[in-house]
């Protein structure tokens, strides 16, 4: 007999461990997510780890040990692999272009060939850097390794600059 599909889930974490603390964390709940949120929901890096009667796709730096819940559980192996591969992509968005011709409004910066903006001159690198910002906040792990790369001297002015913009963003 197969096992049932909700013995496969683990049961519920405590909240997982987070470099920044609570306090700030609860503060973020109070605002909203930018558009790109659901890109990094899904950006992984994904892993595949097995679970009793399964398997469950995770981020690579949760586990079932530590309680993380996996964000699909399949019986096959195959079908986990399929699904880590693919959730990347579901969250990914168009890349910006640059329109080559200056219109009323200047040069229109597309988005899956709708304008997004218009830039008042022909500006390559600043929609390639438009297009490096946008991978980055997609991406947790790639943003972990860039503040990772900035070291504490960044990372402590960064958690500053953050407190200072949340404090400023507040309603009321």
């Amino acid at each position: 007999m197969s096992p049932d599909p909700d013995d496969l889930q683990p049961a519920p974490p405590a909240e997982p461990a987070n470099a920044f603390a609570a306090e700030f964390l609860t503060r973020l709940d109070g605002h909203d997510e930018p558009r790109e949120a659901l890109a990094a929901e899904l950006a992984g890096p994904w892993a595949v780890r097995p679970l009793a009667g399964g398997f469950g796709v995770f981020r690579q730096w949760e586990t079932p040990a530590a309680g993380d819940l996996p964000r699909a559980v399949f019986r096959d192996r195959a079908l986990a692999q399929l699904s880590a591969a693919l959730l990347p992509g579901i969250g990914y968005g168009g890349l910006f272009d640059l329109a080559a011709e200056r219109g009323p409004a200047g040069f229109a910066v597309y988005e899956q060939d709708a304008t997004c903006g218009h830039l008042q001159h022909f500006d390559e690198a600043l929609v390639a850097a438009l297009n490096l910002a946008v991978a980055l906040v997609r991406s947790p792990h790639a943003l972990a390794l860039l503040l990772t790369a900035a070291g504490p001297t960044a990372l402590r002015l960064t958690g500053r600059a953050l407190e200072s913009a949340l404090a400023l963003a507040e309603p009321g």
